[in-house]
């Protein structure tokens, strides 16, 4: 009796810690040179979704949802460093520096978390 329910509450403890760690982490893939060499275009990220702003400095590689909707009305994922960060708004750079136009500003609340590559 004692072996049925341990094992019954290991199972319920991988089951809660499989959630955990689902909720807490997702990965997406780079999609374009932007942030060439850092991460390559078609390289898979992890990203900390958990990270809050405080954990977040310049310099760091976060994803968010990019400001602009793609044509069937969805928001894509999207991967920059961030330059400067606040409460309200934050503004991100590309590594690939092709112009003075290649910052993004928006709001904190659209990040998603902070990348780690892998």
């Amino acid at each position: 009796m004692k072996k049925i329910i341990f094992c019954m509450l290991g199972a319920a403890a991988g089951i809660c810690l499989a959630i955990v760690v689902h909720c807490s982490f997702m990965i997406t893939e780079m999609y374009d040179s932007s942030m060439f060499p850092a991460i390559e275009p078609g390289q898979k990220v992890l990203v900390f979704m958990l990270a809050g702003i405080d954990d977040m400095e310049p310099g760091d590689i976060v994803a968010y949802e990019s400001p602009y909707h793609q044509i069937d009305g969805g928001r894509s994922v999207s991967i920059r460093r961030v330059e400067k960060i606040d409460d309200e708004e934050t503004v991100l750079i590309c590594d690939t520096k092709v112009d003075d136009n290649d910052k993004t500003v928006i709001s904190t609340d659209d990040i998603l978390g902070k990348v780690l590559t892998f």
